[in-house]
């Protein structure tokens, strides 16, 4: 449907792998739906099934802007690294989980500098669209 402007409050995540997909879309609200199996589309309705998140990783029924589910994703975050609920489960957002997603951008940016696949672990840490741009310059 055409709208007069782009509506940049939404996102959709879409992880193609090996035995299925992973979506997880913000229009409104954040849902999350999984695909087991060869590809098939959700027009189709096939399939799909929808993933209820947990408590911690939604702020259900609530009317926040943007910055104000910042400010309360963020505070779980630290109040995770400060104030543990279980000393011995590592925190909600760890640093190597930080490492590990920025990595996977870092892939995506090297899959498409190289017209190809990007093996993991990425062998060069350094970053890849810098690169590109030192191999056009």
């Amino acid at each position: 449907m055409a709208q007069p402007r782009a509506n940049d409050k939404a996102y959709r995540l879409e992880l193609i792998c090996t035995q299925g997909r992973i979506v997880l879309c913000r229009s409104v609200a954040t849902v999350m739906f999984i695909h087991r199996g060869e590809f098939m589309t959700p027009v189709e309705n096939h399939q799909w099934e929808r993933v209820q998140l947990s408590e911690e990783d939604r702020i259900a029924g609530q009317h926040l802007s943007t910055t104000e589910i910042n400010q309360v994703l963020q505070a779980r975050i630290i109040n995770s690294l400060l104030e543990p609920k279980d000393p011995d489960l590592p925190p909600i957002s760890s640093g190597r989980d930080g490492r590990a997603s920025l990595e996977m951008i870092h892939g995506a940016w090297e899959s498409h500098r190289l017209g190809q696949r990007a093996p993991f672990p990425l062998k060069d840490r350094s970053h890849p669209l810098l690169r590109w741009q030192s191999s056009v310059s």
